[in-house]
């Protein structure tokens, strides 16, 4: 049996927001499909070591696991780099395929940004030294070599945390004199190693002599114990005082590595500024009592970033961060402009991520990875912050792109809330924004000759566009038509986005007026800790799966606008979905095909296509008062499985064309009724909470759009193509809603097993509410 639908990359949504964020979709897709699996926080990200011949070469990142101090726990810690080696060695080895055959023009799955992205990511994951894939291994060996032994560490970590820490050797106190190293042997007098003040930098260059001085004095004095107890130099034999005198002068080694990423008083200004450009106390940045450090997120549009602040001293802090160009420090990645600041309140030794949210403003480079700090550095060009020495703008040149974007979020504020965008192929709102700001920013001339290359054109934005529909199969006369039209009416808003802003432009030297976040701002910090809470960009109306990654939390729709009955323009938003699915606990074992279930309402068959397919078919027997049927299915992608993000299979919302993909409406399979009968006042072209399957086996219908307006059907199936990903297909009462029966797949973690090779099985269907 022949499926025609598109794909489930287009399906899950990866597609769906095509024009704003066309250069991170890839990159998107590419972390996911090489997603290790590892927690985060199994992970130390540093940076190469400083160039000393070569002080301006930039550091690159690295990403590795961190060390434990429980012996049996690092001995997995090594097996498990090892495997993580072989993993970054093979995605190295194909993003270098892609990159040559897109070198040589020839076709590839992703564009040659998106393969130097993830050429970056596998660098960073070996310490940025290239090796060769593993002979023998593929990804999928690599992938199960991975995950047996991260398990493996996690539970051996556990069980480490719960045995008690013996009581360690007491050390011997200055001025108490030798101790007795047992008959025969000289006792050994330890030097006592001077401590590293906290923080990124020293305070002054007297702080410096003085560790220094101290800690010269310590490795004279242990290189003399060392001599002492050298058989070669004629020293006493004692092997135990030889090991513990090179663990000695092991910890002196680390101190004076940890010394020299120290910067000097001068490099490195107080981390408190006493400025207020939002009504925090003093400006965030590195320096003594704080460290700051800015994270990529590889989007152009949105939550461009991470700010990560350290509160290091004993001391309460409540600082700004004040409005700015976020630069690549190594010139190979995209700049971002932040229009609004935020306030940041930190307790003694807390930490906390800020996002920022802001515009690409060179659409010609790629963004900077997920995950992927030490290349962003902050220009502030009010001159809260110094300068840093990885900035390539000039300072005029950065005070004009900020005042130039800040006016372009005016205007499209302004504009949408006059209604001037009612008729853009787009009805999310958040999604108008976007589209708008990011693309008036990429065609405005005067940011163009600031970031180099040519402002982006009508044309520019249609070939996005066509690449993207091209995808999904033939473009016929009349979809090309829609989609011209999509453009136009596209593209005319931007130009008045780009007019308004003009209007809306402060002069030059005037400062720009800080506004907080469009829309109802959330707040990082403790209830009534400090006088600052910082606000954090409104959520992102719809989640963009992320096969491999972990969801932390739930994404709340943004409501759709619905017409009022007999209201003209006017709009009402539709209520939020609050609903908290449960967790997702359901781990279904192997089953073989095919399945038949007998119901009060019929006959359940379930089996195998010939090409790896699995159907599901109904077959009613009249004896029940539901008189129609169909088959709705839900999935979901990531690993968390405590706050499961689940949609319906379809593409019922629209994409940036009427003619582009779709995606699904947030659903919730563990409701014992789905919402089966549109609205009484939406029609069925426009009803976005449609939850029908939305594959056909009718090539015509699937031409036709069916997968944006599906209609109930007792016959489906469904050929999984997307890693990473969980399923449950429900046959469901048209009438009623009801839910009659529930068949649970997956995951599919490569996205192409055959479905007899993943788990199956029947779940109770969800309890009625009394």
């Amino acid at each position: 049996m022949t499926l025609y639908r598109l794909s489930r990359a287009a399906r899950a949504g990866i597609f769906a927001f095509a024009i704003a964020i066309a250069f991170t979709q890839g990159t998107r897709a590419q972390t996911s499909a090489w997603d290790t699996g590892v927690p985060k926080d199994s992970f130390k990200e540093d940076q190469t070591p400083k160039d000393q011949k070569n002080p301006k070469k930039p550091q690159k990142p690295t990403r590795r696991l961190a060390p434990t101090t429980c012996d049996d726990c690092q001995k997995i810690v090594d097996q498990l780099q090892a495997a993580l080696d072989d993993w970054y060695a093979l995605e190295l080895a194909d993003a270098n395929a892609t990159i040559s055959k897109s070198v040589k023009g020839e076709q590839t799955d992703v564009s040659q940004a998106e393969a130097r992205a993830q050429k970056e990511d596998a660098l960073a994951g070996l310490g940025q030294k290239e090796r060769l894939p593993p002979k023998g291994k593929n990804k999928a060996d690599v992938k199960k070599d991975i995950k047996k032994l991260s398990d493996a560490l996690q539970e051996c970590l556990k069980k480490c945390a719960e045995t008690p820490t013996p009581t360690p050797t007491p050390t011997p106190t200055p001025g108490e004199g030798p101790k007795d190293a047992g008959k025969g042997k000289p006792a050994l007098d330890f030097p006592t190693l001077p401590k590293l003040p906290d923080g990124p930098c020293w305070k002054d260059d007297a702080e410096k002599k003085k560790f220094y001085d101290d800690l010269n004095a310590a490795e004279q004095k242990l290189l003399a114990l060392r001599k002492k107890f050298n058989p070669k130099a004629g020293g006493i034999v004692d092997d135990d005082a030889s090991a513990a005198i090179n663990k000695e002068i092991n910890k002196l080694n680390d101190l004076k590595e940890a010394a020299e990423k120290k910067k000097d008083a001068k490099d490195c200004r107080q981390g408190m500024v006493p400025r207020q450009p939002t009504g925090g106390a003093y400006v965030c940045f590195s320096g003594n009592g704080m460290s700051v450090a800015i994270i990529g997120t590889g989007e152009t549009i949105g939550h461009v970033a991470d700010v990560r602040i350290d509160n290091l001293s004993d001391q309460p802090i409540n600082c700004s961060i004040p409005p700015m160009v976020l630069e690549s420090g190594s010139g190979k990645n995209q700049d971002y402009v932040v229009p609004h600041g935020q306030d940041v309140a930190l307790r003694p030794h807390e930490s906390k991520t800020v996002p920022m949210d802001g515009v690409c403003v060179n659409r010609h480079k790629p963004p900077v990875s997920k995950g992927i700090g030490g290349d962003l550095v902050m220009n502030d060009p009010a001159g809260n912050i110094p300068h840093d020495s990885h900035s390539h703008l000039k300072r005029g040149d950065s005070d004009k792109l900020l005042r130039l974007c800040t006016a372009k979020y005016d205007a499209v504020d302004k504009l949408q809330k006059d209604g001037a965008f009612k008729d853009l192929p787009y009805r999310d709102k958040e999604k108008q924004k976007d589209i708008c700001v990011q693309w008036s920013t990429w065609s405005d001339p005067r940011i163009a000759e600031i970031e180099g290359g040519n402002p982006a054109t009508k044309d520019d934005l249609k070939k996005v566009v066509y690449k993207q529909v091209e995808e999904q199969g033939p473009v016929t006369s009349d979809k090309k038509k829609k989609i011209d039209q999509g453009i136009d009416t596209i593209f005319d808003k931007i130009e008045l986005t780009n007019e308004k802003a003009k209007d809306l432009e402060k002069p030059e030297g005037e400062a720009v007026e800080e506004t907080p976040p469009v829309g109802e701002p959330q707040y990082v910090g403790q209830t009534g800790f400090g006088h600052t809470q910082a606000k954090q960009p409104t959520p992102t109306p719809t989640p963009k799966p992320k096969g491999g990654g972990k969801t932390k939390t739930k994404p709340t729709p943004t409501p759709t606008p619905t017409p009022k009955p007999g209201g003209g323009d006017k709009t009402q938003e539709k209520p939020k979905d609050t609903y908290k699915n449960p967790p997702d606990k359901v781990k279904p074992p192997k089953v073989k095909y095919p399945q038949k279930k007998e119901i009060d309402c019929g006959t359940i068959s379930i089996d195998m296509g010939t090409k790896g397919d699995l159907i599901f078919d109904f077959a009613p027997n009249g004896k029940c008062p539901c008189k129609q049927f169909g088959w709705i299915q839900h999935f979901r992608t990531g690993d968390d499985e405590e706050n499961p993000v689940w949609h319906y299979d379809n593409e019922a919302q629209p994409s940036v064309t009427h003619a582009g993909s779709g995606q699904g409406a947030i659903s919730h399979p563990d409701k014992p009724k789905q919402p089966t009968q549109p609205p009484a006042d939406t029609k069925p072209d426009e009803w976005d909470e449609n939850p029908w399957y939305g594959g056909t086996t009718d090539k015509d219908k699937a031409e036709n759009g069916f997968a944006k307006h599906p209609t109930s059907q007792t016959k489906v199936s469904d050929k999984p193509t997307h890693p990473n990903t969980t399923y449950r297909m429900q046959l469901v009462c048209v009438e009623t809603g009801e839910v009659l029966f529930t068949w649970a797949w997956g995951p599919f973690e490569e996205g192409n097993e055959k479905p007899d090779s993943v788990g199956g099985g029947e779940i109770e269907p969800p309890p009625k509410k009394k």
